[in-house]
């Protein structure tokens, strides 16, 4: 999902589009997961993806309400225009691709639907002990939806001076939520994975972005371009990592999502304001930026693609072994082609209908 905020210069502003090659290197990083057995023995592929996502969302959707929040007096009005355009991005090729599913009887879909439907499938999950089949990755849409649901409504609704108490307190509470849950509240181990308040931190993380891109834009942009915080974000991430790889049985375990978290802040912001260099250049790269454009639909379609495209070999006759690396590489290029059909025959379509949107009171949806 793309978003572009007004930095503070038109300069500026034309570096911002860094955050979508960020989106395209965090759902590759998801694919390598899934679809490349043993990828993940030593860095958390997909949890390293879905981390960046939790950030990059976190600051866009604080940044975006806040300014709203300050040019308008009607927030209810406000939070209507934001669902609406939420809706209209996420919903159309969601529910294409689970009424696909359904009637393909793909399991467990239609035993599940009203889970899948109301984005409430991870507690499915973390209640039952059972995975969702190829739709367990949506686990990450349906805990985005339920925080971002509250997490608006305090945005706009709640004084401000609450906001900056808030956002510390669930980055505090979320170790503490993975640590304390097993020994302590009895929650099964996939309960404590899918929750919500398991991964406050990383969302907490970008809204704090977003939180200081809204009051302290200039401070926030002096500390980031900082060569230190750079590297004060690499030695964090390198700790995360090795805590993954050695202690993984340790309580300490639970505080390596808040380090991945909090490096990652220090890349989504200092991509906002725009790398230079090698970086600047990577990040630049047009196949990098379409990845990021369809990197929605790589998401939602990548895992039920990958179960097709062995289903297909199968029938060909062919080694259908998921680490066949013809299978592997076929799984990469039709998730690609079928993401690239969806934006430009769905996605992009309704992204211009938005523009040209008009609420009652005249406030442009674009």
């Amino acid at each position: 999902m793309i978003a572009h905020l007004p930095m503070s210069s038109p300069a500026k502003q034309i570096h911002f589009v860094q955050l979508d090659a960020l989106r395209g290197l965090a759902v590759l990083s998801v694919m390598i997961h899934h679809l490349v057995p043993g990828s993940s023995k030593y860095i958390a592929w997909g949890p390293l993806g879905v981390r960046i996502f939790f950030v990059l969302s976190g600051f866009l959707i604080t940044s975006i309400l806040l300014e709203k929040r300050d040019r308008t007096s009607d927030r209810l009005n406000a939070w209507l225009t934001f669902y609406y355009r939420r809706a209209l991005r996420i919903l159309p090729i969601y529910f294409l691709a689970l009424g696909v599913l359904f009637v393909l009887d793909v399991p467990p879909v239609r035993e599940i639907f009203v889970w899948l439907a109301t984005f409430t499938v991870n507690f499915h999950m973390g209640l039952s002990g059972n995975w969702a089949g190829c739709l367990s990755h949506v686990w990450f849409l349906a805990v985005g939806e339920q925080f971002f649901f509250v997490w608006t409504l305090v945005l706009l609704f709640f004084p401000k001076r609450f906001l900056l108490p808030a956002i510390l307190a669930m980055i505090v509470l979320a170790p503490v939520v993975r640590a304390c849950a097993v020994p302590l509240w009895g929650w099964s181990d996939m309960m404590v994975w899918f929750s919500p308040l398991s991964s406050m931190d990383s969302l907490a993380f970008g809204a704090l972005l977003g939180w200081l891109h809204s009051s302290h834009r200039a401070g926030i942009e002096a500390v980031v371009r900082k060569p230190m915080a750079g590297w004060v974000a690499l030695v964090l991430f390198l700790v995360a990592v090795a805590v993954r790889i050695f202690w993984n049985d340790r309580p300490v375990m639970h505080f390596s999502e808040t380090l991945e978290a909090l490096a990652f802040g220090w890349v989504v912001y200092r991509a906002a304001i725009g790398f230079g260099g090698l970086a600047g250049r990577v990040l630049l790269a047009p196949a990098l930026l379409y990845a990021g454009a369809i990197s929605y639909g790589i998401y939602l379609f990548h895992a039920p693609l990958h179960v097709a495209v062995q289903a297909g070999f199968r029938q060909a006759g062919w080694n259908a072994d998921p680490a066949e690396w013809a299978v592997i590489a076929a799984s990469f290029g039709v998730s690609f082609l079928v993401a690239a059909a969806s934006w430009h025959a769905l996605e992009k379509p309704i992204a211009e209908f938005k523009k040209k949107q008009r609420l009652p009171s005249g406030g442009n949806l674009g």
